[in-house]
């Protein structure tokens, strides 16, 4: 199953912690998070989904996009735990723990990257890409923070 709130806050710079257990092999686009409605154009979002190997973050402003991937790829039962950090200058952070192993981190940047000024719907989903790409995974916790926060004070939030 999947569910969405809905929100009511810009886009700015932000963390986004998820845990959860993967309970199928990781597919392709297998939706975990998604800021926003849909999951395709050039629509504002900032997503967290399977890309076959490994968990990956992905934000658009609407007219750029910068993805990053973990490098370490999860399997199936594992507890997955990842933290994406977007900031106001155009880099997206994604940090992930399996198994409570040490986090892992991985960074790309856009020097053209903004933050845009709304999303494309104001929904956060979990365990879906919007209407499509559905997940399957057991949830332990979703926490949402402004500004830039690691995964250990993101761990820490109750």
């Amino acid at each position: 199953d999947s569910l969405y709130w809905d929100i009511n806050f810009p886009p700015q710079a932000m963390s986004v912690y998820v845990k959860f257990d993967l309970l199928t092999g990781i597919g392709t686009g297998d939706g975990v998070a998604l800021f926003g409605s849909t999951n395709s154009g050039t629509n504002p979002r900032l997503m967290l989904y399977s890309n076959a190997t490994a968990m990956t973050a992905l934000y658009h402003d609407g007219v750029t996009q910068v993805t990053v991937s973990a490098t370490a790829a999860p399997s199936i039962n594992d507890t997955i735990e990842i933290c994406a950090v977007l900031s106001t200058a155009g880099s997206l952070t994604l940090h992930q723990s399996i198994n409570s192993a040490t986090a892992t981190t991985a960074t790309a940047s856009s020097t053209a990257m903004t933050i845009a000024s709304t999303w494309a719907d104001w929904r956060l989903w979990y365990n879906s890409r919007g209407a499509t790409d559905r997940g399957q995974s057991r949830l332990y916790a979703l926490k949402v923070h402004t500004g830039a926060r690691s995964l250990d004070y993101m761990r820490a939030l109750s």
